[in-house]
């Protein structure tokens, strides 16, 4: 199923939290219901495990792309055609050039289980560094996350 950042995704079997972590990672809100409270220290536990590495994968994601990009011009003697404006990088497509891959930095647990995710841009530069920067709330900002644990 497509979904796009900021859409709301409903997990009515909350189960071990894969759901919700993925949604963590994408950028969506996301409502999951549990009724067994027995699972509730095992969503804890995926939502820690889960976007740890999402985060690495999202940077995985940039450094794979800009040794392929690297290699592709030394191999082809050519310039890609387009850059992404966000990361810097060079792109194959115009589709590519406003693609942005972003972290989470900060997962607060609210009142009631609700959780507040910040996500940050995950910056690739030149230098071969990986930077985070930040994004404003009205752009990507914060994601919130109910879970319920009640039977």
């Amino acid at each position: 199923m497509y979904s796009m950042a900021g859409d709301y995704v409903l997990d009515p079997f909350l189960g071990t939290g894969t759901t919700l972590v993925a949604a963590m990672a994408a950028g969506r809100n996301s409502i999951g219901v549990e009724i067994d409270e027995g699972f509730e220290s095992v969503i804890w536990e995926s939502i820690q495990g889960g976007c740890m590495a999402a985060n690495d994968r999202q940077i995985g994601r940039l450094l794979e792309h800009a040794t392929f990009a690297a290699e592709y011009e030394k191999r082809k003697l050519v310039k890609m055609k387009y850059v992404n404006l966000v990361h810097e990088i060079p792109v194959m497509t115009r589709q590519e050039i406003n693609l942005s891959l972003n972290k989470i930095v900060a997962i607060q647990n609210q009142a009631n289980n609700w959780i507040s995710v910040t996500h940050e841009l995950c910056n690739y530069h030149c230098n071969n560094s990986v930077e985070l920067q930040g994004f404003s709330e009205s752009h990507l900002g914060n994601h919130q996350l109910a879970l319920d644990l009640t039977g």
